[in-house]
């Protein structure tokens, strides 16, 4: 044990504070008298760790606590010192009741006799006397009596607390199953489990409930199965928001909820988005959004999109978060890099052949070259033309569609 204050060392800007401590062997005093006892060796002045100390009390009398006591780490005797009393203390026995006997407290010689409660047996003897060393023979238990383990029933199992009495079992019917009838759960009691099996029967739903502005894709019917389906659509020009299609599940009802038959279209939710264009919510039939992803994100799909009779058309876009691996652009320079090499050199063979071959050609290769990078500047310059005039037209038919709205 430390010798001295405890102390804690703190790291300062010059180092640790302080100093070693010293630690000593644990060491106890004596240990405590007590009142109408005492140990059963002589006491000595000082005791090692874990040493142990007996007591007795005078005769006649009886020990109530631990006769033996340990010297512990704190250098104190553990636990607290028994007492001596002329008799003997109050029998704790839960789920037991005195039935014959004297009432506390307990002189030598007295007797008490004890009865469990219903559903519980009794462990030991139910006559017990106040003797010089305490209760003769020890008092009972009282335990709870074993209803045993029930068996799984057809189309279903128990969920069991336990067995013994008290404990309780809720019957669960399997997967596509039901209760028939209303749940009741069985109770261990004092001749055995209460009640009987359950029935489970298969799981029925009865026709799904209808929409407003829309109906099920087929006619309804008057029950159906575990994990049936059903769908639904909207009238003409009405979108639909939700699950289109319902299952029959385990509670014997339709889920999820029914869908909604609405004039417009949901708001969009792109993460990692923000709209730039178009209006704002709620939005109606032929109503245009743009969207641009945040900075370090690559939009997939389609940055225009216009609410349509069957939604968003195209559909919402999605903002990416970059990937480790290599970007687009410098494989598209590679390509590029390894395109410009593979034609020049290309080009260069061909010069030397034509040099060999024809020596008097008219046109010269650099006169070739600048002809094809002006073709291929056409070809750009009308790709570009193209993509304009096609946006624009876009733009021009919503803003046509919603002049109609």
């Amino acid at each position: 044990m430390l010798v001295g204050k405890e102390t804690t060392r703190t790291c300062r800007d010059q180092g640790w504070d302080g100093r070693d401590p010293l630690c000593e062997p644990v060491k106890c005093s004596a240990p405590p008298a007590i009142e109408n006892g005492q140990l059963e060796d002589e006491a000595l002045e000082s005791y090692d760790y874990l040493n142990a100390v007996s007591y007795r009390c005078n005769r006649g009398l009886n020990l109530i606590g631990q006769s033996t006591l340990f010297c512990s780490e704190d250098g104190t005797f553990k636990p607290d010192p028994p007492k001596c009393v002329d008799g003997c203390p109050v029998p704790t026995i839960p789920n037991g009741k005195r039935i014959g006997g004297k009432s506390p407290p307990y002189k030598l010689g007295n007797f008490v006799e004890y009865k469990c409660e219903d559903g519980y047996t009794m462990k030991g003897e139910a006559f017990i006397v106040c003797k010089a060393n305490g209760w003769h023979p020890e008092p009972p238990r009282c335990i709870g009596k074993s209803c045993g383990n029930l068996a799984n029933f057809f189309h279903g199992r128990y969920e069991v607390t336990g067995n013994l009495f008290g404990d309780t079992a809720k019957p669960v019917c399997d997967k596509g199953y039901m209760l028939a009838g209303k749940e009741t759960t069985r109770t261990c009691r004092d001749q055995g489990w209460d009640g009987r099996d359950p029935l489970c029967e298969p799981v029925k739903c009865s026709a799904p409930p209808a929409i407003e502005n829309g109906q099920l894709e087929e006619e309804s019917l008057e029950s159906y199965d575990y994990l049936n389906a059903v769908s639904y659509r909207c009238n003409r020009g009405l979108n639909l928001i939700g699950q289109l299609t319902l299952h029959c599940s385990e509670d014997g009802t339709f889920k999820p909820d029914p869908p909604k038959c609405v004039d417009g279209c949901p708001v969009p939710t792109i993460p990692n988005a923000k709209r730039i264009g178009g209006k704002s919510p709620p939005y109606k039939l032929g109503n245009f959004v743009e969207y641009k992803c945040e900075d370090g994100y690559t939009m997939k799909g389609e940055a225009y999109i216009v609410c349509r009779a069957n939604g968003w058309d195209p559909a919402p876009p999605r903002c990416i978060a970059p990937s480790t691996t290599p970007s687009t652009a410098t494989t598209t320079t590679n390509a590029v890099t390894s395109t410009v090499h593979t034609t020049s050199k290309a080009l260069k063979e061909k010069e030397d052949e034509t040099k060999t071959n024809t020596k008097d050609s008219s046109m010269s290769i650099g006169a070739k070259v600048g002809i094809a990078l002006g073709v291929v500047g056409l070809v750009v310059i009308g790709g570009v033309s193209l993509v304009y005039f096609m946006k624009r037209s876009k733009h021009e038919k919503v803003e046509k569609e919603e002049e109609e709205l």
